[in-house]
């Protein structure tokens, strides 16, 4: 049986796909941290929802519990803060902070400062496309996450933040040699 509906606003972080139509979608809320989320039909080619659930999108959202599994009953695109410009290098530092914000973010604790911090950095991002900030990103970056209490190791200010996220998951970053500049 399904609990009540909740609503809410959160960063869409990452979507997996599952089964044959369905996707899993991962969204840092500011009231309840990092939750996973079933869109259940959202591959069908009429879908509408499909734009919404993206990596990067900033959605209002409503869903139902059933168990352990969280479904979403209504989704509406409030903005999109994927990078307008087309390099490479852009998209790669992109995804690489929001795997780092996945890696870092708790669930069902309130993140208001870490929702906040993220979309500050991603619109900087967005709002200058032709004069690609890196510095001040890798910046804005180190500053949310020592906010979160996250101690980094001494890097050089010419490290990529795709550096910077492997500095932090202790693993490498989900790249193509090719991206890493």
């Amino acid at each position: 049986m399904a609990g009540p509906s909740r609503s809410a606003i959160g960063l869409v972080l990452q979507a997996r796909d599952y089964q044959e139509l369905d996707r899993w979608i991962d969204v840092l809320t500011p009231s309840y941290g990092k939750l996973s989320f079933l869109a259940k039909g959202v591959r069908q080619l009429k879908s509408k929802r499909i734009s919404a659930l993206q990596p990067g999108s900033i959605i209002v959202f409503s869903w139902l519990e059933y168990g352990e599994t969280r479904l979403i009953t209504e989704v509406s695109l409030k903005s999109q803060l994927s990078p307008i410009n087309p390099q490479l290098a852009v998209l790669r530092d992109f995804l690489a902070i929001l795997e780092i914000i996945s890696y870092i973010s708790l669930e069902n604790i309130e993140q208001m400062d870490l929702y906040d911090g993220t979309i500050s950095i991603l619109e900087i991002m967005k709002t200058k496309p032709q004069t690609y900030p890196r510095g001040l990103i890798r910046s804005e970056l180190q500053k949310l996450l020592a906010s979160q209490g996250i101690q980094l190791p001494y890097t050089s200010p010419a490290d990529s933040v795709s550096e910077l996220v492997e500095s932090v998951t202790q693993r490498p970053i989900r790249s193509f040699a090719y991206l890493r500049l």
